[in-house]
């Protein structure tokens, strides 16, 4: 028979007692993956984040992220009122 590591320490009366407060014997709960009681509440995978196409942030920082704004906004104002439009 393979051993066990023990983990609790050292076992010094009672051998089977000890085994019974190792972590190898502590209660589980096992959730059905399929059929009753199967149902999660959280996504399996939120972490990914928004995935909705309909999501009220990706709307609103799509508005927001004109490409011309923060260019415009970093220049000093010499340089705007320097600039001139193309002739005709």
């Amino acid at each position: 028979m393979a051993g066990y590591q023990h983990k609790k320490g050292v076992i010094r009366d009672n051998a089977i007692e000890a085994l019974l407060h190792d972590p190898l014997f502590k209660v589980r709960i096992e959730t059905n993956h399929k059929g009753k009681g199967s149902f999660r509440r959280k996504a399996k995978h939120a972490k990914k984040g928004n995935w909705e196409a309909s999501g009220k942030e990706s709307f609103t920082t799509g508005l927001l992220n004109n490409h011309r704004l923060p260019i415009m906004r970093s220049m000093p104002e010499r340089v705007i009122s320097d600039f001139q439009p193309l002739p005709r």
